[in-house]
């Protein structure tokens, strides 16, 4: 069974992926350029250009800010603190700047992490309203099954779409694993997938595959639909048992 190609990351996925490099690589030279500074005040604007870079690093990517802001506070401190070229610190001002300065880039970074993580969730319940939407409006006329299921999965997906999902062996995993019933009659249909994944079953006993699902990065714990999840995984095992058929 033919693969679908995967997804080419964008150019801004690329520059995204490329500050985790490059914004330390930025604050590392302007602490080292700058080396002969010893005032007090002199060091604070050098302190101060690494944070606005730290800033506008976040900005763009939570993970890049985190470490830029983690490598402008050494090189602050190799530097520029006393004593130099070295990461102890001996003057009380000296430890203020550089805990400053990480403190700014870590609260950017978690800054732009929890608005990142709202455009996602926000933008795929938007695509999911659209989807039924569709779905109830053109659902009395005649219309090919693929673009029909294509649609239903569309409208279904808001929680499942910040979610990625891989097959393994059967016990590869020591995550939780999703109960397919409710324990309780009123207990909410929905559940709370862990930020570390959980497993969940195939139907078939004998089957030697489970399915682990995992909230994408940045997501956090995910609030999904059990109902949902379950015709995934049992369209999944579907599919693949219908694979497993016609290549015997």
């Amino acid at each position: 069974m033919s693969s679908a190609p995967s997804r080419q990351p964008s150019k801004a996925d690329r520059l995204r992926q490329g500050l985790v490099i490059i914004g330390p690589l930025i604050v590392l030279v302007v602490a080292w350029t700058s080396t002969g500074v010893r005032d007090t005040m002199e060091i604070a604007n050098v302190a101060l250009v690494m944070a606005v870079l730290t800033v506008a690093v976040a900005a763009a990517s939570w993970k890049a800010g985190l470490s830029t802001s983690v490598v402008a506070a050494l090189a602050l401190n190799y530097f520029h603190t006393e004593p130099v070229h070295s990461l102890r610190i001996s003057a009380q001002a000296d430890a203020l700047a550089v805990v400053l300065l990480a403190s700014i880039g870590v609260a950017a970074s978690a800054t732009t992490a929890l608005r990142v993580r709202a455009f996602a969730r926000d933008h795929h319940e938007t695509r999911a309203t659209e989807g039924r939407t569709l779905l109830a409006t053109a659902s009395a006329t005649d219309r090919p099954v693929s673009v029909v299921w294509s649609d239903a999965v569309q409208a279904a997906c808001a929680g499942l779409a910040l979610v990625d999902c891989r097959i393994e062996p059967v016990g590869a995993s020591t995550l939780a694993s999703i109960a397919r019933h409710r324990t309780h009659p009123d207990e909410p249909r929905t559940f709370v997938l862990p930020e570390g994944g959980a497993v969940l079953h195939f139907t078939d006993p004998q089957s030697t595959a489970q399915v682990v699902l995992t909230p994408r990065a940045g997501m956090g714990a995910v609030t999904l639909d059990r109902r949902i999840v379950l015709a995934f995984v049992d369209q999944l095992e579907l599919v693949l048992d219908a694979a497993a058929t016609s290549s015997r």
